[in-house]
């Protein structure tokens, strides 16, 4: 009867260490199923940022079909040749926008179109600017070129 008793004690034990691991794998198995929704999500954002990215390309070849073509326009515009700034030898054409703290200076006429993209460090840079852009006489200002300290061209 002692055996009995014994086997009954174990049987217990073991039911209560089944009752324990199966509870156990229930949590588990609800973290294994919000990993999946989690996954399912993350997937899913990825597809999103796929298509964002597809966009984004997209773009980019319309930006670079948009600046050849902006490029072939270009040579539309009026270009002074380089040997133009030698002749202004003594002045750095600014806008006038871009020196607003700068009231000391005398206005040039409205003949200039053309802005050195540098300042005139590098002569072959240009920003093509149409002809009458500068019908306005006053939107520019002459700035004696010893203002800046790089020296003259």
């Amino acid at each position: 009867m002692n055996g009995s008793r014994k086997f009954l004690d174990d049987s217990k034990i073991v039911l209560n260490d089944s009752k324990k691991f199966l509870d156990e794998s229930k949590i588990i198995l609800n973290g294994s199923r919000k990993f999946l929704d989690d996954s399912k999500i993350v997937l899913n954002d990825s597809k999103k940022f796929h298509g964002d990215s597809k966009n984004v390309l997209s773009d980019s070849k319309k930006f670079l079909d948009d600046s050849k073509s902006v490029l072939r326009e270009s040579k539309r515009f009026l270009m002074i040749p380089k040997t133009f700034w030698m002749i202004l030898k003594d002045f750095w054409i600014i806008p006038k926008a871009f020196w607003m703290i700068l009231n000391d200076f005398m206005v040039i006429s409205k003949t200039f179109w053309m802005i050195p993209k540098t300042f005139c460090m590098n002569p072959k840079d240009f920003w093509m600017i149409p002809k009458d852009f500068l019908a306005n006489q006053e939107a520019f200002q002459v700035i004696p070129k010893g203002f800046f300290p790089w020296g003259e061209i």
